[in-house]
């Protein structure tokens, strides 16, 4: 029985349950200077909001292995558009069901960050929500930090209202 669990043990660490790094360089080759590319922060509140980057213009980040827990908080891309594929999950345990797009078209020495929340269903549709579950709905944007201007989806503003807490 002692054999058996250590092997199972051994079997376990060889295996290497991993994660993706915080940081990803997303294109091939040596790191480039900050002006020749743009970087995108991924919002990851551990109280709030929590968004995941499953994939980016179609390559998964953790390369297919179901095994790797993806904790992406910032990606380096070279510019030009870039398709994302986002899961979203929040402190309420609330989770995407499906994950959503969004394209960016990333200038050099740009940075912008990733966004999400809750969609605004309105009091009636928050209070059914709350007290006898459902579907809700999300959304997601992107802004420019430099400009703080959106700058791909819609952002939602108030973030919540006092019946959404």
């Amino acid at each position: 029985m002692k054999f058996a669990f250590l092997t199972l043990l051994l079997g376990f660490m060889v295996s290497g349950c991993s994660t993706t790094d915080s940081h990803v360089q997303w294109y091939q080759g040596p790191q480039k200077s900050a002006d020749k590319v743009a970087i995108l922060h991924i919002q990851r509140d551990f109280a709030e909001v929590h968004l995941t980057v499953d994939s980016i213009d179609g390559a998964l980040l953790n390369k297919g292995k179901s095994y790797v827990l993806n904790t992406t908080k910032e990606v380096e891309l070279l510019p030009g558009h870039h398709d994302f594929m986002v899961a979203y999950s929040d402190s309420n345990n609330e989770r995407s069901i499906s994950d959503a797009k969004i394209g960016l078209d990333a200038y050099p020495g740009k940075v912008y960050s990733m966004y999400g929340a809750r969609a605004d269903v309105g009091f009636a549709m928050a209070l059914r929500l709350a007290l006898i579950g459902g579907r809700s709905t999300w959304i997601l944007w992107i802004v420019d930090d430099s400009t703080g201007k959106v700058v791909a989806g819609q952002s939602r503003n108030p973030r919540y209202h006092w019946y959404e807490y």
